[in-house]
């Protein structure tokens, strides 16, 4: 299962936002409670996109885990061959 951060991504970018730019912008919060429920949206300033719900973000697991296996793959390839 994907973390949350890289199903907001997926969302971001399926809306067609800019990942990097509503990141640096600061325009979504997120939190761990430390209550048993994990990391959750405690703030959300996308202009044009409604926060998502957890099914919204749920239906989105399967392309966020392979943008994270792709990630690893490329972390891995760097480290044994170089840029």
């Amino acid at each position: 299962m994907a973390n949350i951060t890289t199903k907001i991504r997926v969302y971001l970018e399926t809306n067609g936002k800019d990942w990097l730019q509503e990141k640096s912008n600061k325009s979504f919060k997120l939190q761990d409670n430390s209550d048993g429920s994990g990391i959750v949206i405690v703030s959300w300033n996308v202009a044009g996109l409604a926060q998502p719900t957890d099914a919204q973000l749920d239906a989105l697991d399967a392309q966020a885990t392979t943008l994270e296996s792709n990630k690893q793959v490329d972390v891995t390839r760097r480290k044994e061959y170089g840029d």
